[in-house]
């Protein structure tokens, strides 16, 4: 069985965020990058050790409008990932 949006669609989430002066970033979290059916899932994180900011995003592209049931479950797993981005720990140490 099929299903119809009215259009493909592009969402994205980021931020930049100005770390305290004496803070060293432990572990960045893992850059994801998956291309399922007719579902792209990216995330990004870098550090900016000379400005010390630290600047993440979050993107997921359906380039389809119609979803089967392949693209359907890949568009379920983005969206999960999608939903869980903002729970994801960055360990700090303070100098």
């Amino acid at each position: 069985e099929e299903y119809r949006m009215n259009f493909p669609f592009v969402i994205e989430q980021s931020f930049t965020l100005k770390l305290p002066p004496k803070t060293d970033i432990v572990m960045l979290p893992a850059s994801v990058s998956r291309s399922l059916e007719k579902v792209k899932y990216e995330e990004s994180v870098f550090h900016n050790r000379r400005r010390n900011t630290l600047t993440a995003g979050a993107k997921l592209v359906l380039s389809t409008d119609t979803i089967n049931d392949a693209a359907g479950r890949s568009l379920a797993e983005a969206v999960q990932r999608w939903m869980s981005w903002g729970t994801k720990n960055l360990p700090m140490r303070s100098r």
